[in-house]
C-alpha cells in the first residue's frame, strides 16, 4: 500500500497542469529514491529544475540501516544524429 506525505499545495490529479495562485505552470519532477525502482516523489518547482551546478552525495544519517548509498545521479545529454535517411 503506498503512502502519501503532503507538503504545501497540489493539484487534485497528479501529472496535471498545475498553476500557481499568479498563473504560471509549476514544473513537475519525478524524484526516485533508485532511480524508477523504488519509492519516488512528485515534486512541483516553481522554476524548472533543468539548470543543475553541483551535485554531491550527502552523509547519511540512516547508514547503519540496510539501505543503498547515495550515489547522485547526474543527467545526461546526448545530440544523436538523427537516423532517418534522407
Amino acid at each position: 500500500m503506498p503512502y502519501y506525505r503532503v507538503t504545501g499545495e497540489i493539484p487534485r490529479k497528479r501529472h496535471v497542469r498545475f498553476r500557481s495562485p499568479d498563473g504560471h505552470l509549476y514544473a513537475e519532477e519525478l524524484m526516485g529514491e533508485e532511480g524508477f525502482v523504488s519509492d519516488s516523489s512528485l515534486l512541483y518547482h516553481a522554476h524548472p529544475p533543468t539548470a543543475i551546478v553541483k551535485s554531491e552525495g550527502l552523509a547519511d544519517a540512516g547508514a547503519e540501516h540496510d539501505v543503498a548509498p547515495n550515489h547522485p545521479l547526474l543527467p545526461r545529454h546526448f545530440g544523436l544524429r538523427s537516423s532517418r535517411r534522407r
